[in-house]
């Protein structure tokens, strides 16, 4: 970032990002009289709940682990964001526009997070209709001969990228994408004459963060080897929105709250527990996670790049299939 936030505007939007809210978004709260809130705490495991929250104060506090702050702070440690990425993110999501202080100590390029979660998300979309047109026929048999049927790719947002150099720099750059924000966002590489799309004749799909950003993205090789003698999948590079060490648990296609909603209602084997969903990891890619969804384990969820069963559990239950 080109500049630091303006202290006005950190102040803006901590007074307008009611922590009640914002911690809504993660944690189920219920009234604990006293004008506070309690749920269950979304940093260590714990039963009864000791995660309170008091909405006058804008703070929250947990007795079970003493972890302690204000809004920014729980996004801060929930999220593994920067102070800076904190801000953005709670700017976002109140429509509020931040202003920069110039001649900061920071350097970089002036782009926020807004800009590059827009640009996966313009790129999410492109990627989906791509795999609808003829020239894509070739990925829909490579889904329907892994028993991933029409419904199971919409609903995880698969899509494919065209076998073209620059097809989705076009189409972002017509959408009024620069190319360094396609650059800082991974969409794009510098190419041998210039900027080329990352991802070509493959499957691709998209990654979100816990709170339903497309973030990154997954892609999984269609040509044989002899034509293209690159790894059968690849995932977006490290970006300041793509963390593969910090964001604990990707979800493929869907919000954590999107497939809690839709692939855990249903389990008689593996059910919620006190606000707690019950998810049994998968290490890999999604066509493989999702053989086991269409095969009827509806809580299974796929983890990547250097993603740990320890970081994982820091943000869900899981059990592991014997």
């Amino acid at each position: 970032m080109a500049g630091r936030i303006k202290d006005s505007d950190v102040t803006y939007v901590r007074d307008h990002s009611p922590i009640d809210d914002v911690v809504g978004d993660y944690v189920q709260l219920k009234s604990a009289g006293g004008g506070q809130k309690k749920g269950l705490c979304p940093f260590h495991d714990e039963k009864p709940p000791s995660f309170h929250v008091t909405p006058s104060k804008g703070y929250f506090h947990c007795f079970g682990c003493q972890v302690g702050g204000d809004v920014i702070a729980f996004i801060m440690k929930l999220e593994h964001l920067t102070f800076t990425e904190t801000v953005e993110r709670l700017a976002d999501r109140i429509g509020y526009t931040l202003t920069y202080e110039a001649g900061s100590s920071n350097s970089g390029p002036s782009i926020n997070r807004s800009r590059l979660v827009a640009a996966n998300l313009a790129a999410a979309i492109f990627y989906q209709e791509q795999l609808q047109l003829p020239e894509a026929q070739h990925g829909r048999d490579f889904l329907t001969k892994r028993g991933l049927d029409r419904d199971a790719a919409k609903t995880f947002g698969v899509g494919y990228a065209p076998d073209q150099w620059d097809s989705l720099f076009k189409f972002l750059k017509g959408k009024g994408f620069t190319e360094e924000e396609l650059m800082l966002a991974g969409l794009i590489k510098e190419g041998t004459k210039g900027a080329i799309d990352r991802y070509r004749n493959r499957l691709i799909w998209p990654v979100k963060d816990i709170s339903g950003d497309v973030v990154g993205f997954g892609a999984r090789k269609l040509a044989s080897d002899e034509v293209d003698q690159g790894s059968k999948y690849l995932n977006s590079p490290e970006t300041t929105i793509y963390k593969k060490n910090k964001i604990a648990m990707k979800f493929y296609g869907m919000s954590s709250e999107e497939a809690m909603n839709k692939y855990n209602g249903g389990m008689a084997d593996y059910k919620a527990s006190e606000g707690k969903v019950v998810w049994i990891p998968y290490k890999g890619p999604l066509d493989k996670t999702l053989k086991q969804i269409c095969g009827g384990i509806r809580s299974a969820c796929s983890y990547v790049g250097a993603t740990t069963l320890r970081d994982f559990s820091k943000c869900t239950t899981f059990v592991r299939i014997k």
